[in-house]
């Protein structure tokens, strides 16, 4: 193994050039729909792989940069090629930028970037740009550390650009961002094909608190032309927190295949007096194992469909939403401009095995499980949820509020409302745990695929319990 360090000296603009040692580049899903073509398994998105996790010692060559005295950094791997399962340490301190740009790695010949050192990017921005095969992460043993920190930033965090894919970003910390935290301006037209889409971007174990919107990515539909396509995008195990009035906190636009778990939200947008949500989404996916609590909108408005000719489905389930300001849980609803006609189709939405109280609870619109608005010709199945709670629920349901989804193309079965989280068996309203003689213990249908509740613990795999919790 090589080492390299490097040292800077000049108080201002630097770019970096690297040399580096050589080395080599050896490196079904049971519906509970009918059967039909309106009934089509969702390709599950892919679960880290190779180039995704970083190694704890590192492999191959070793550099490090920086000297964390407010000066700015370039990474620019045009100017000096990386080899494969480089890894780079930017040594701790303060920094009034960092670039990381042109680091275009093959498959199984990945480059990560870390921290040595706690690194404070105090008003200033990390910026990506042109990057794949690449992961850059506040620690490098992929525990729990956040070894970069963002503070007071006037504008924006970590900005993203140009071709983005395969690209691994976890374990940083934001405070008081004013603007978007993560950004990215995505301007490239999607034809079909795997190489015009951002693919397996990650972002994963983030803090942020006192903040604006957390991710706001750029995308849009003109007749059949797609701009900015994301496909297998993962956001999990994000915290974030105590943002009282920022409106969405996650936009993605023409999402295809995501999967966004295991996050938490709590103190948000209970300010705010308008229609938002946590999570808006725009395409298909699983959104599974998350917590929100103490907030004002939905924790997610997804507007399904597909893309391609085969109709894939959105899967919402083993989430806990708690004590809501405004509107339901979730909400479901397609527009026109959605379809473009060859390009893509509707998608099946179920949603499922999630706990949801104390919901809407300023009682001036329905509050519930599921607002199911059109869905432009998919199905929905509502089951297995557990509800406690809803000082205004649709006339028609204690669990959907009927917006528009004709009755033909929904159906409910094995939800349970009660009025009291007491009633309902729960024994705090913070784990939302079952008491052994709950009535939602042992009661719920069976679902193929899910196996472990939202804290991980096996179910019942022929008769789980209701709702998120066993």
């Amino acid at each position: 193994m090589a080492t390299f360090r490097f040292k800077l000296f000049q108080p201002c603009f630097v770019l970096i050039g690297f040399m580096i040692a050589s080395s080599s580049c050896n490196r079904p899903i049971e519906s509970l729909l009918p059967p039909s073509q309106d009934s089509v398994d969702v390709e599950k998105p892919s679960t880290p792989g190779e180039d995704d996790i970083p190694p704890s010692n590192p492999v191959g060559p070793v550099v490090h940069v920086g000297g964390g005295n407010n000066e700015d950094i370039v990474i620019d791997g045009e100017k000096t090629p990386f080899d494969c399962h480089t890894t780079v340490y930017i040594k701790g301190g303060n920094y009034r930028s960092i670039t990381i740009k042109n680091v275009q790695q093959a498959a199984g010949c990945p480059v990560t970037f870390t921290n040595d050192g706690l690194i404070t990017l105090k008003n200033a921005e990390m910026r990506i740009s042109n990057a794949s095969h690449i992961t850059v992460t506040g620690d490098i043993a992929n525990g729990d550390s956040k070894g970069f920190s963002f503070l007071d930033n006037s504008y924006r965090a970590l900005v993203l650009s140009d071709r983005i894919h395969h690209v691994t970003l976890s374990n940083m910390s934001f405070s008081n961002i004013r603007d978007y935290v993560i950004s990215y301006n995505n301007r490239t037209v999607y034809n079909g094909t795997d190489e015009t889409a951002t693919k397996d971007l990650r972002i994963r174990k983030m803090d942020c608190e006192r903040s604006g919107p957390f991710i706001n990515f750029s995308g849009s539909k003109n007749g059949s032309t797609v701009t900015g396509m994301y496909r297998n995008l993962e956001i999990a195990y994000i915290n974030y927190r105590d943002s009282p009035s920022v409106g969405i906190v996650v936009y993605v636009p023409n999402a295809e295949s995501f999967n966004i778990h295991h996050n938490t939200f709590n103190n948000v947008n209970k300010q705010n007096v308008d229609h938002n949500a946590i999570f808006q989404i725009h395409g298909n996916g699983e959104f599974h194992n998350n917590y929100m609590s103490d907030f004002q909108g939905n924790s997610l408005r997804a507007r399904p469909f597909s893309f391609g000719n085969s109709a894939k489905e959105l899967r919402i389930y083993n989430n806990i939403v708690i004590n809501s300001v405004k509107y339901s849980a979730f909400e479901v609803q397609s527009f026109p401009e959605d379809l473009i006609g060859r390009g893509n189709t509707y998608a099946n939405i179920k949603v499922f095995n999630n706990t949801c109280g104390n919901l809407n609870l300023s009682s001036d619109w329905y509050g519930v499980v599921l607002d199911a608005y059109t869905v432009s010709g998919g199905k929905c199945e509502v089951f297995n949820n557990l509800a406690f709670h809803f000082p205004s629920p649709h006339p028609k349901s204690m669990i959907v509020s009927y917006m528009g989804l004709a009755d033909n193309d929904l159906i409910e079965h094995d939800n349970y409302y009660y009025r009291t989280a007491d009633e309902a068996g729960i024994k705090d309203e913070n784990s939302l745990k079952l008491s052994t003689s709950s009535p939602a213990k042992n009661s719920g249908q069976k679902v193929a695929f899910l196996t472990t509740d939202y804290y991980g613990a096996l179910w019942n795999t022929d008769k789980p319990s209701i709702g998120a919790v066993e």
